[in-house]
């Protein structure tokens, strides 16, 4: 008896379950829910390559939930917690836009391989090595299901539009060549800001700096990096200050194939260096033939303090607060307050010293309720000073919900924190950390 004795039934390839998984990325339960899309996408992807050994609890953990390697899922449930957050999503999906999808993409409970049925009908997964990949039906029923669910796609005059994957992108940290090393914090600090920056525009996914920042010092692939991070595309560059003479590169790189899509070089003062960001984000978003709302073209020219030395300490004291070592966050308290001494108008400031005193509540001794009072009043007068910083509304939700719990109130504010930054990883995190997990 041959290996696979139905021969003579149609294929279901795997473009056919990619499509699928698309429609299911660019839903409503799933568009901005980011560790569910990771979550799907990988355990379809590996399932697809042959590769059903890798999911497993303690692999999941580690490269779709961001735990360390010596993740124990005995005590850490993470990935059964999120596993459960995804079927649900997956149900609600399939009762309301997927309804009438010919293919599901299901996940039992007890296990984490994806199973795919044609209305209603399981398909075997017909892999017999690692070069072949193809899916047989069951019975020639399921091909008189497919050949009527064509059909009925073909006259339905309303079919919902194929969704749009937006472009996805991490700018890796710029390269020092500076004279002198300790100008390490200005070229951090222009791939955060540039960072920011694209992130403005609403049509491009960004990948947050912690994970960019991993690749910092290491010389990697292209394709390693783009694999990852799971961007198509990535920004690096380099930073040479010396004096007020400022020199600029960056290229924008395709992970694919590894070609340029776009260079620049700018070679400009001091007090220019918000012109070259945005001319540099603008490239960017030009190249990736990108359309901006109005709302998000201001945003992307936004302009920033014209005091230089306040943009400076603020660099300073945003490098120092990220090192975490003994004695830092005094030290970037010093220097956030010296920049807003400086340029008392510089909002981004204020969000700094708030995010020095948030995070001091974790790691100090001080009263816990002070820091919170300092913290807020930072907070809000940076919003006073400007309404549309995602990463304040981030910070006050986290504040709202540590502080105050008053869930409903810091879900609104990280929400609109969302609006304002869909990539925010910081209101992602917040929201899933402070607001929903708590709820369950």
């Amino acid at each position: 008896m041959p290996d696979h004795p139905i021969t003579e039934t149609p294929l279901l390839t795997p473009e056919t379950v990619r499509e699928q998984l698309q429609q299911i990325l660019g839903s409503r339960p799933f568009l901005t829910a980011t560790r569910a899309r990771r979550f799907l996408t990988y355990i379809v992807e590996q399932t697809l390559a042959g590769q059903t050994d890798s999911i497993k609890e303690l692999v999941l953990g580690i490269e779709v939930c961001d735990r360390p390697s010596d993740f124990d899922p005995k005590i850490d449930t993470i990935v059964r917690v999120e596993a459960g957050k995804l079927r649900k999503r997956l149900e609600e999906y399939y009762a309301d836009e997927g309804v009438a999808a010919p293919l599901r993409i299901e996940i039992p409970k007890g296990g984490y391989v994806p199973q795919f049925q044609l209305r209603d009908k399981p398909l075997i997964l017909d892999i017999p090595g690692p070069a072949a990949h193809s899916f047989r039906y069951v019975a020639g029923a399921c091909a008189v299901l497919l050949i009527a669910a064509a059909a009925w796609w073909g006259v339905w005059r309303f079919r919902a539009p194929e969704p749009v994957i937006a472009p996805s992108i991490a700018v890796l940290p710029f390269l020092n060549l500076s004279p002198d090393p300790a100008n390490e914090y200005f070229a951090d600090g222009m791939t955060e800001e540039l960072t920011d920056a694209l992130c403005n525009a609403g049509g491009l996914r960004v990948a947050s700096r912690t994970s960019a920042f991993v690749f910092k010092g290491k010389p990697s692939d292209v394709h390693e990096i783009g694999a990852k991070l799971r961007v198509a595309f990535i920004v690096e560059g380099s930073v040479r200050k010396q004096g007020e003479q400022l020199k600029v590169t960056a290229q924008l790189i395709r992970t694919d194939d590894g070609y340029h899509v776009w260079s620049g070089s700018f070679e400009r003062q001091m007090a220019d260096v918000f012109a070259v960001q945005q001319e540099i984000a603008g490239s960017v978003v030009s190249k990736l033939h990108l359309k901006l709302t109005s709302a998000e073209s201001r945003r992307l020219r936004k302009t920033h303090t014209a005091n230089q030395q306040a943009f400076d300490l603020y660099l300073q004291g945003k490098h120092v607060l990220s090192s975490y070592t003994p004695g830092s966050l005094d030290r970037a308290e010093r220097l956030l307050q010296q920049a807003i001494a400086a340029d008392p108008a510089y909002a981004p400031s204020y969000v700094a010293l708030a995010e020095v005193y948030y995070v001091a509540n974790i790691y100090s001794g001080q009263p816990a309720g002070e820091l919170f009072s300092k913290a807020s009043a930072a907070i809000h007068q940076a919003l006073v000073l400007d309404d549309e910083l995602a990463e304040a509304y981030a910070i006050l939700g986290s504040l709202t919900a540590r502080h105050q719990y008053d869930w409903a109130a810091a879900e609104r504010h990280l929400r609109h924190a969302l609006e304002l930054n869909p990539s925010s990883a910081e209101a992602h995190y917040s929201l899933a950390q402070n607001v929903l997990a708590p709820q369950e």
